[in-house]
């Protein structure tokens, strides 16, 4: 198994505090834990495996409780699917899971054998439909009798004028086809 350094691992220090963490989920540190933390994250720049890890932080005499605190706070990670930078949905879907799972690849397994129901298609259903269609579910099911009206275009944003007086679940099925073509 091989280590790197997560793209949503951040580090950031101020007058009185260091701080490091993942996106919101983010914790203090002690000037040890930040600077053995920070040369460690260097190091898994490039993925390495736990041995090269364990001899690096003897070398270089860091903890390896640094390690596993790093690991468990998602600063570093072993799903080989984030090694490697890529401009593509999955990508920025899988360090998305990675950061609320510990196990990115079946949660995205499971939601591909779901099938998901929105009900409502207006602000809160357009939005999750289009998150949750990203996340390619087996099938999801749009439940809405509702029709576009004017005052929905400025919170439902799978909707435009040329929409007004459509059928919200034919036009946000429609919209979400094109997206998955893309």
């Amino acid at each position: 198994m091989k280590f790197k350094t997560s793209f949503v691992a951040t580090a950031a220090k101020t007058k009185t505090e260091k701080i490091l963490g993942v996106g919101t989920k983010q914790f203090l540190a002690t000037d040890f834990v930040f600077d053995n933390s920070l040369q460690l994250l260097k190091f898994l720049a490039k993925p390495k495996s736990f041995d090269e890890c364990i001899t690096y932080m003897n070398k270089f005499e860091i903890p390896v409780n640094t390690f596993k605190l790093l690991l468990d706070h998602k600063l570093i990670t072993s799903f080989s699917e984030n090694f490697e930078k890529k401009d593509k949905m999955r990508f920025k879907n899988d360090l998305y899971l990675e950061s609320i799972t510990s196990s990115p690849d079946v949660v995205e397994k499971n939601i591909q054998k779901t099938t998901l129901i929105i009900i409502g298609c207006g602000g809160i259903g357009n939005f999750m439909s289009y998150g949750f269609q990203s996340l390619d579910p087996k099938q999801m099911i749009l439940i809405d009798g509702d029709t576009i009206e004017a005052s929905n275009l400025n919170r439902q944003m799978m909707f435009t004028e040329g929409d007004i007086g459509k059928k919200k679940t034919s036009v946000l099925a429609r919209e979400l086809k094109k997206e998955i073509q893309n």
